[in-house]
Formats: C-alpha cells, structure tokens, sequence
C-alpha cells in the first residue's frame, strides 16, 4: 500500500484511457485528499469505470470522492442508466445488456466482475447506483486506513 493523491492518480490516467474524450470527464476531486491503498489496483477498477462511462453513458462524465468514515469515490454519467432488470446480475461475469449486442459493442462482460474482485481485494466494495436526474453512477468504497 502507498499513500497517494487520488485527484493526481486520475489525472494522470484520463489521457492514457481516451484523450479524444478527455474534456467529456470531469474530475471533482480535492487536490489535498490523500488516501492510503494500493495504487495500481485502485487505477485499474477506476479504469474501469470511466471507460465504461464513456462507453456506454453519455457526458459529462463525473469523477468525485470524499473521505469521512470510508472512502467514497463516483463515476457517474448522464446516459440511460443500467436497465433495472440487469441491475442485479450487472457485477456477474459474461453479463451484458441488450444495448451492447444491438449497439455492435465489443465486450466479454468481465470488466464490472473484475473491478469489484480489486475493490474487494482491496477491503473495500463497488456498487451501483442509478443517478439523477438520469444515468449511471458506481462507487467504489474503502476503508481509510492510516491517514
């Protein structure tokens, strides 16, 4: 574990994952919030979920975190959301929607399922949760740990 920067960490990582996107993410994170976790499975679950956002909501997308009793970080987009019929089985391996056969996009289903095994991994969980007015929105919780 290592004591970083998660607005840092995120900035860093926006170009690698969609620099034709970048100005659709917007990163609502203090720039003094530290916290204390490993680092490379913590970019790999928030990797995750913005390429999600990007791939299947609409923008802006919206990356936030606080820090009171637990870590929260959101990614939350302005798409449709998650169909609530799939809502249950949306951290299963092979799950995908209706949307993403008829839309052509390419995926096996795992990306949600192996996000959720890191977030675990790393004490903490990865839940969904539908946004106002409209879209998607996962948050990623940890422990804080030292401080």
């Amino acid at each position: 574990n290592e004591r970083f920067s998660p607005r840092e960490r995120c900035e860093t990582l926006l170009p690698r994952l969609a620099p034709e996107r970048a100005a659709d993410v917007e990163l609502q994170i203090d720039p003094a919030l530290e916290i204390v976790t490993d680092p490379d499975a913590f970019e790999r679950v928030v990797s995750n979920l913005v390429v999600n956002a990007l791939r299947y909501g609409s923008p802006p997308v919206i990356v936030r975190c606080r820090a009171k009793k637990a870590f929260r970080l959101e990614v939350e987009d302005r798409g449709r959301g998650v169909d609530p019929e799939l809502v249950p089985q949306l951290f299963d391996r092979f799950t995908r929607g209706k949307h993403d056969r008829s839309a052509g996009l390419s995926g096996a289903g795992l990306g949600l399922a192996i996000a959720r095994a890191f977030a675990n991994a790393l004490g903490g969980d990865l839940r969904y949760e539908a946004a106002a007015p409209a879209g998607a929105r996962f948050v990623l919780r940890l422990p804080l740990g030292e401080r």
